[in-house]
């Protein structure tokens, strides 16, 4: 039985930053961009890694708190860790059947208050719509990393930082020019 789209789009984004991580020394990796707000490829790393597992951390109870991020260190400065951490949720995302992502959840993000019991933090959603924006998510934080590297003079794969829309795009682009 074949994945839901979004799951397979999910894994191939987690899968394009494994495969970029291992081209990537940890200098590289944890270099800060004064031109992109003192950021790091780690930072950016980190915190889609801190989305993905506080997902995974809150699906079972239906109730997914990305505010509630851990911001690792470990992560954050070492390549082969945070590719450790992808890996698992490679393997996470893989292990969610069709049943799953139409489950419905509640999700705090963005809000402007600490106070996770307060029910005014809290919005009603679905997991499909939460692998929705995952994937938005990630896709702009590799868009930017790609930037980030491009002006350490890294090319990252072809692809690396879009979306998988555009992807697909593109290849039809291809396919109807070679015709």
């Amino acid at each position: 039985m074949s994945l839901p789209a979004i799951l397979e789009d999910n894994i191939a984004c987690v899968e394009q930053a494994t495969e970029f991580l291992a081209k990537l020394d940890a200098d590289r990796y944890a270099h800060r961009h004064p031109a992109f707000f003192n950021a790091s490829v780690g930072g950016h790393i980190r915190h889609n890694l801190d989305h993905y597992t506080n997902f995974f951390r809150g699906l079972a109870a239906g109730r997914i708190d990305y505010e509630s991020r851990e911001r690792n260190p470990a992560v954050e400065a070492d390549p082969a860790a945070a590719r450790a951490a992808l890996q698992t949720i490679g393997t996470q995302f893989a292990a969610l059947s069709p049943t799953d992502i139409e489950a419905g959840c509640s999700v705090r993000v963005n809000t402007d208050s600490d106070d996770a019991s307060d029910p005014h933090q809290w919005s009603g959603s679905t997991v499909r719509r939460e692998l929705q924006f995952l994937l938005g998510h990630a896709i702009h934080h590799h868009a930017q990393v790609a930037a980030m590297v491009r002006t350490l003079g890294i090319e990252p794969a072809e692809g690396f930082g879009m979306a998988p829309s555009t992807l697909r795009h593109h290849a039809r682009q291809k396919l109807a020019c070679a015709q």
